[in-house]
């Protein structure tokens, strides 16, 4: 699902931008935030959460898709193609049989696997319209997509699964759970001039932002 993305600490920070270039990264975030204070994002009223991904599988998700009575109704899957050239967009992993059929075990508790054919053994039962896997299933136990890919360690929950020469290939499209804004794809549409209102009300159509 959609969880609040959590605040990185100092030492996260530094990691992340690099001694060198920490405190000139650390102003302007401190400067976006004092610029933006005033400015607020909501939907028919009230303040909203506003997710956010590296790169989307080309499009980002709408959360209706998934549940129906979702808490996040203005969250809607907006075409995002600028992602496609993303070093992140698309990844190839394989697995040992012997090693994807352990993983298979501790996602799907109780389910007796055969050494044979294991992929006849998961079925994809759906994707929503961006092409992300909604559930899984074997042997009667069904656990999400999202689920499903965060326990493999994949990119995204847009991935499909094949075998190749007698391993499993993973092949994943986009990087984080596809909701909201691309990190990548708002950089593009910045690289085309458009200011950060654009930007939000781009990947978030339906809130209303007040300055």
């Amino acid at each position: 699902g959609i969880e609040p993305e959590e605040g990185l600490s100092i030492q996260e920070m530094m990691k992340i931008f690099g001694e060198k270039n920490f405190s000139i990264r650390y102003e302007e975030l401190a400067t976006c935030l004092d610029e933006t204070s005033k400015v607020q994002a909501t939907f028919q009223g009230n303040p909203v959460m506003l997710p956010f991904h590296a790169v989307s599988a080309g499009k980002t998700r709408s959360a209706r898709e998934i549940n129906e009575k979702t808490a996040f109704p203005y969250l809607v899957g907006v075409d995002s193609t600028f992602d496609i050239p993303s070093e992140n967009y698309l990844k190839v992993i394989y697995f040992e049989k012997t090693e994807f059929l352990a993983q298979l075990e501790q996602i799907f508790i109780g389910v007796d696997f055969s050494d044979e054919d294991i992929l006849t053994q998961v079925t994809i039962d759906g994707r929503d319209s961006a092409s992300y896997v909604t559930s899984v299933s074997a042997g009667g136990v069904t656990v999400s997509g999202e689920d499903f890919r965060q326990k493999l360690g994949l990119n995204s929950a847009c991935f499909s699964l094949s075998e190749v020469d007698g391993k499993i290939r993973v092949v994943t499209e986009g990087l984080g759970h596809g909701f909201g804004l691309s990190e990548w794809g708002a950089n593009e549409l910045a690289k085309q001039g458009k200011g950060y209102i654009e930007i939000l009300k781009y990947y978030f159509p339906n809130i209303e932002i007040t300055e």
